[in-house]
């Protein structure tokens, strides 16, 4: 297919992810790009998404441990004042990540 319409693709940035079922056994199937087997991978990582073989997120939730550490400092900043004006909360926002 890829010969046929001129595509080329780089074996070494090609993975496999399996989505098993109880009833199908691991890596039954191999795939290869031309000779080159490719590698079978237990989770990857797809427009920043990383997605395991049970399709879920549980591994990309933990990567994002300090995205939700920010969210907790946004919050306690939020409660501490009565007001926020627009301007001083986005002052907070965008320096947030930075004292973490």
């Amino acid at each position: 297919w890829a010969q046929q319409w001129q595509l080329k693709f780089n074996s070494n940035k090609c993975f496999t992810l399996h989505s098993n079922t109880a009833n199908t056994p691991k890596n039954q199937y191999e795939y290869k790009i031309g000779n080159k087997k490719i590698e079978a991978v237990p989770s990857i990582r797809d427009l920043g998404v990383i997605i395991d073989a049970k399709l879920g997120f549980e591994e990309h939730l933990n990567t994002c441990s300090k995205i939700q550490r920010a969210n907790k400092v946004l919050a306690i900043v939020r409660r501490s004042f009565d007001f926020l004006d627009a301007e001083t909360l986005v002052l907070f926002y965008k320096t947030t990540p930075e004292i973490l």
